[in-house]
């Protein structure tokens, strides 16, 4: 079901946001998280029931991990790997197995036949969190959620099929905050403008940017350096309005149930170098792989060479985490390299020369 469709717009979303501030009003805490809940698993089954049961098996598997860390301390960390590699395990198979088999093909020369797949909607989002969720449990953070409050957190209905990518101390407190109250003027203002943004973003500004760009791809031949440029411009504001107006549309939700959302873009094509232009896009991945992989591989606190190792690292992870292919890998291996010439070979020399600050970019 997408945001802007009728069915959304004029039914689940008002009633669900109606019933969830009369029950938190009437003081009905657990019996609203309950609604919220099978708000969001008829959102989430509404794409395609069959991958209902792999997220309900998802939460349940990550919850009970999680709550043996905190009965079990000292078998934190196997109770991690077990985790990651059911997570993992889990996502490898839905997202790579076709990309594994294609390249074991390609490099024995056999003709395994590719797996008849479908991939769960939202996995790479409602799996990241939970893999943050099981590492805070074993760094320490105490995370004292019922089954109810977690299984509503992973599947929010704003958030469960293309983000933001939140994370549970961020979202379970302030769902927690707003039990027994009602809802404030302010924050449903705020809300149904960053809603109402949201929609001018991704139907209106993306459309019309999305028009020039098929165009573009439909006609290749016809195409000479000024139209190719524009084709390509084109391409690239599609893709900027689409997914930053889909933030905006769920932070803008996430706003009207009480619950302020992370960001996800801020202006990210006035960024005045590649370091700069993903600290403003994509920024909850960002967070995630900064959390979660970058500062566990020692970040920039090692040696030269390690550091240009751990770049390479999360920006191969990345690529594929954009999608199963070679193209993926490449593309984020290419991020990486250009951040390491940034910062190791013309970072120092651009900002000598003011260049960085003044609203050049690399791209």
């Amino acid at each position: 079901m997408s945001f802007q469709s009728y069915t959304f717009l004029f039914a689940l979303l008002p009633v669900s946001v109606a019933g969830w501030w009369l029950l938190n009003w009437r003081g009905h805490g657990r019996l609203a998280q309950g609604f919220l809940l099978v708000v969001s698993l008829a959102f989430y089954g509404k794409g395609n029931l069959a991958f209902l049961p792999l997220l309900l098996g998802s939460i349940l598997f990550n919850f009970l991990v999680g709550k043996a860390m905190g009965a079990l301390p000292r078998a934190r960390k196997p109770l991690l790997v077990l985790g990651l590699l059911g997570n993992l395990g889990l996502l490898g198979y839905f997202k790579y197995a076709n990309f594994f088999l294609d390249n074991l093909n390609w490099l024995l020369g056999t003709s395994i036949g590719a797996l008849s797949l479908l991939l769960p909607l939202g996995i790479s989002f409602f799996t990241f969190q939970q893999i943050a969720f099981l590492v805070d449990r074993y760094r320490g953070d105490p995370a004292d959620y019922t089954l109810l409050e977690y299984a509503c957190f992973v599947s929010f209905f704003p958030c469960v099929t293309s983000g933001p990518i939140a994370f549970h101390d961020e979202v379970i407190p302030q769902m927690r905050a707003v039990q027994g109250k009602g809802p404030s003027a302010q924050g449903i203002a705020e809300g149904l403008w960053l809603f109402s943004l949201g929609i001018w973003k991704k139907v209106i500004v993306a459309e019309a940017f999305g028009g020039g760009a098929d165009w573009g791809w439909a006609n290749l031949p016809a195409l000479n350096s000024t139209t190719a440029l524009a084709v390509t411009l084109s391409y690239t504001l599609q893709l900027y309005f689409d997914f930053s107006g889909y933030c905006d549309m769920a932070r803008g939700i996430g706003k009207l149930f009480g619950f302020v959302l992370p960001e996800n873009f801020r202006s990210p094509l006035l960024a005045d170098s590649i370091k700069d232009f993903w600290r403003r896009w994509h920024m909850t991945l960002g967070t995630w792989f900064r959390e979660y992989v970058y500062i566990p591989l020692g970040g920039n606190r090692v040696t030269t060479a390690k550091h240009i190792r751990n770049l390479l690292i999360v920006w191969g992870l990345t690529g594929v985490w954009h999608g199963a292919g070679i193209n993926f890998l490449l593309w984020g291996l290419y991020y990486g390299v250009l951040l390491i010439i940034e910062k190791y070979l013309i970072g120092g020399f651009l900002k000598k020369h003011k260049v960085i600050g003044h609203t050049f970019t690399l791209i």
